[in-house]
């Protein structure tokens, strides 16, 4: 039951070492500068120009999964990866009917 209490009330047992708490700070200021620069991204670009750039993130996690963790996707996210490229695969190969007509 304790663990369902917010973790800020109890904390752990044993703190990581300052190298490690600089690490972890380092890694959430990159993250935080990444989402700003997506954000100034998409202020600037269709979002449709981004988005191959998220399928190479979904590759990039996969990469780093099963090299750097040795964790290869089980079948549940293989079916995933199928789905997002299907999709996108559909998405980029549909023809919109209102563009396609002569005005």
């Amino acid at each position: 039951m304790l663990e369902t209490y917010p973790a800020p009330f109890f904390p752990p047992g044993t703190w990581p070492g300052w190298r490690d708490i600089l690490f972890i700070i380092g890694l959430g200021l990159c993250n935080g500068a990444a989402q700003l620069l997506l954000i100034a991204a998409f202020q600037r670009v269709n979002a449709s120009t981004l988005a191959p750039f998220n399928y190479f993130q979904l590759l990039m996690a996969l990469a780093f999964s099963t090299l750097w963790f040795k964790q290869a996707p089980d079948l549940l996210a293989q079916a995933g990866i199928v789905l997002i490229v299907l999709a996108g695969i559909f998405l980029a190969t549909r023809r919109d009917p209102a563009r396609s007509t002569p005005q």
